[in-house]
């Protein structure tokens, strides 16, 4: 759109003289500069274009009022001293900041981006969902791990594993899980952890990589769909609300709120279910009270969940790509404070990412 052309548009009963619209239109390109760019970037979706075009004539429209608008004369010798001619600098109108996205517009967006770029898997590929796994490990002196409440906790560290899962495009197929055994410490909470780390260390060691292999989904209990299998995910209602209470039915009496939302999560984990079922999942989220942005990264905006004491879960984290509909990162955080972990270390944080290769092992 020729810009200028829109301002004479929106200003056609107003006189402005040449020197005017050449104001108006350097005042234009400024505010253009002034956008933030993020806010440039999600009109991509196509939903605030309008807004922008609105937006952009009201800031204008006051441009060119405070520019030139018709009023009433004031002789210049009444606001100016003798031999001062008036000052012509005109501030053009401060652009307010775009407040910032909602739970539900993020999680909206993910949901339209789902619907929008998925992409079946071809005939004889996998879909290979690769899992970064990390957590807290807690001791106390009975020799017991990770179960141990922080505040009871004599030592900590933070671990990390990945495993990797082989989806056939072909679902009934074989799918391949592979533990790749490469578990290792980073941070060290607490005295004298190096030889408690060092015995957990060996332990994982003796468990090593290994391979599952299982048609049609990943194991599940008797009697009950395999995980992730096209029959599980057809269980799940593709309303919103009514996935959510299928989630709280089929958890019975384990059904908070928090456990809820930890379930949910996890199926959203491998990017795995059908697209119109992970768009259902996010749109159910936003519909879970207290739901809210957490940060935003470019593309990658993570929402939080904060829950009331007596929960397992008091506080999880999720984080989508709003352009590509993927999940990427969760955290769970479920024990009190203790003063010898930080409080912004959670219990755990899943990393995925998602792609198709050839072949499985």
């Amino acid at each position: 759109m020729d810009l200028l052309k829109h301002v004479r548009d929106i200003a056609a009963d107003v006189d402005l003289s040449d020197e005017q619209y050449e104001r108006v239109g350097a005042a234009v390109d400024e505010l253009l500069e002034q956008r933030p760019r993020r806010a440039r970037r999600r009109l991509r979706i196509g939903i605030m274009t309008g807004g922008l075009v609105v937006g952009l004539a009201a800031a204008t429209a006051v441009v060119i009022v405070s520019m030139g608008a018709p009023h009433t004369p004031v002789p210049i010798d009444a606001v100016s001293p003798p031999g001062h001619a008036p000052s012509a600098t005109v501030e053009p109108a401060p652009i307010p900041e775009p407040a910032e996205p909602t739970a539900a517009r993020v999680l909206e967006d993910a949901a339209l981006a789902t619907l929008s770029q998925d992409a079946p898997v071809l005939d004889g590929k996998y879909l290979l969902v690769s899992v970064r796994t990390e957590y807290l490990v807690t001791y106390e002196a009975d020799g017991q791990y990770h179960g141990v409440p922080r505040a009871d906790a004599e030592a900590a560290w933070w671990a990390i594993g990945t495993y990797d899962t082989y989806i056939p495009a072909d679902r009934s197929g074989e799918w391949v899980r592979v533990f790749n055994g490469d578990t290792h410490v980073t941070d060290r909470f607490g005295p004298d952890t190096e030889a408690l780390v060092a015995g957990w260390l060996a332990d994982a060691a003796e468990v090593g990589s290994f391979t599952q292999r299982s048609q049609g989904g990943l194991r599940a209990d008797p009697g009950m769909p395999a995980y992730l299998s096209d029959a599980y995910f057809a269980e799940i209602p593709r309303e919103p609300a009514e996935a959510l209470e299928w989630y709280y039915s089929s958890m019975g009496k384990d059904a908070s709120t928090s456990n809820v939302v930890q379930l949910l999560i996890h199926d959203l984990e491998t990017n795995a279910a059908p697209a119109d079922l992970r768009a259902t999942l996010f749109r159910a989220l936003s519909l879970i009270d207290g739901v809210h942005v957490e940060s935003i990264d470019g593309s990658v905006t993570t929402v939080g969940f904060d829950f009331p004491p007596g929960q397992y879960y008091r506080r999880i984290t999720v984080s989508v790509d709003t352009e590509t509909g993927m999940f990427v990162r969760s955290t769970t955080r479920h024990d009190s404070d203790s003063a010898l972990v930080p409080d912004s270390v959670p219990d755990t944080r899943i990393t995925s990412t998602t792609t198709v290769v050839d072949a499985a092992p």
